[in-house]
């Protein structure tokens, strides 16, 4: 009778321990999926954050290629304006010695 009485409170052990198994399983389960949703979360966030820094700076290249050249632009003008006032300066120089 002891061993009977015996097995059966193994048995109980090793029901008791299949469900804490189970439960522990459960929430192992339950912790990977709340890790998949937080790291598809922060992929989306790193993929938005690098398309927002590529237009940053393909804008960034934009200026930069427009200051070019209204500087060039500029320098042209600034050229210009030292040849016109040379061009002035010689007819008025020439007039004037007329």
């Amino acid at each position: 009778m002891e061993s009977l009485h015996t097995e059966l409170e193994l048995s109980r052990n090793q029901e008791q321990a299949y469900r804490d198994l189970e439960q522990n399983f459960q929430a192992v389960c339950k912790a990977n999926n709340e890790m998949k949703v937080k790291i598809d979360e922060l992929t989306n966030e790193i993929w938005n954050r690098d398309k927002v820094v590529t237009e940053w700076n393909e804008t960034l290249g934009s200026i930069n290629a427009k200051i070019a050249e209204l500087e060039a632009e500029k320098a042209g003008m600034t050229w210009n304006i030292s040849a016109l006032s040379l061009t002035v300066a010689f007819v008025y120089s020439s007039h004037s010695r007329k």
